[in-house]
């Protein structure tokens, strides 16, 4: 698109997560199960010595296997919590809680910010690192995309991808905490990451130019929707 001279583009990033589908009213459990298994994968990952020739067999997958068998079923744990009864967690601070239990989900740093307080330009930064989103929004019935139905029908995703549409190199300023506004999951892979450095590059940060790809567990096909749409 040539108007006014402008150069338009896009700019992605992506983070691949395994899926699982939710048994029962359990989206937030399943979005936490995704997550585990998702950190566990790269914790297997970094521990694992690089070959040292090109045709050397790759490592045996069942080592994930076995992790994953020896960790605890979080339904179970949130039930003897008392977080949920039937599998749905309805606060996201019960969420935090499972992820930050080494002996539930191993999970190195997690951590929760409201939506007010986190911006494009931060969900960009921590998924450059690694890092994933849980968040809740509302789910339309038939789309799956994200609606407005003030919270009837509350669902949990996360935030796998973000992209960018830019014509400048405009920042923005985070916006100060509301105690009101929905909360986010932020987790990553280390402590160090708990601060994000600067970006390198500057990404415009006009929400309406900025689309998330949220994975769930309703289906295996991304949600793809304008930063707006989800709150």
């Amino acid at each position: 698109n040539n108007n006014n001279n402008k150069h338009h583009w896009w700019y992605y990033h992506l983070v691949s997560v395994p899926w699982q589908a939710q048994i029962g009213p359990s989206c937030g459990l399943a979005a936490l199960r995704m997550a585990r298994e998702y950190f566990l994968n790269l914790t297997i990952q970094q521990q694992q010595p690089p070959p040292q020739q090109q045709d050397m067999p790759p490592q045996s997958p069942p080592l994930q296997q076995q992790k994953l068998l020896l960790l605890p079923s979080l339904l179970t744990e949130a039930k003897e919590r008392g977080f949920t009864q039937d599998g749905e967690v309805f606060d996201a601070h019960h969420l935090l809680k499972l992820a930050q239990d080494d002996d539930v989900c191993g999970i190195p740093f997690a951590d929760m910010r409201s939506v007010s307080s986190t911006t494009p330009r931060e969900i960009h930064r921590v998924l450059q690192r690694g890092g994933i989103w849980i968040v809740p929004y509302d789910s339309h019935p038939r789309t799956r995309l994200p609606a407005k139905f003030s919270g009837r029908r509350a669902h949990y995703g996360i935030i796998v991808g973000i992209v960018f549409g830019s014509t400048s190199t405009t920042t923005t300023t985070p916006t100060t905490t509301n105690d009101d506004d929905p909360v986010v999951a932020l987790l990553v892979p280390s402590l160090e990451t708990n601060t994000i450095p600067p970006e390198e590059t500057d990404n415009d940060d006009d929400d309406s130019r900025v689309y998330l790809l949220v994975q769930h567990s309703l289906c295996s096909t991304l949600s793809i929707a304008p930063w707006t749409d989800f709150w």
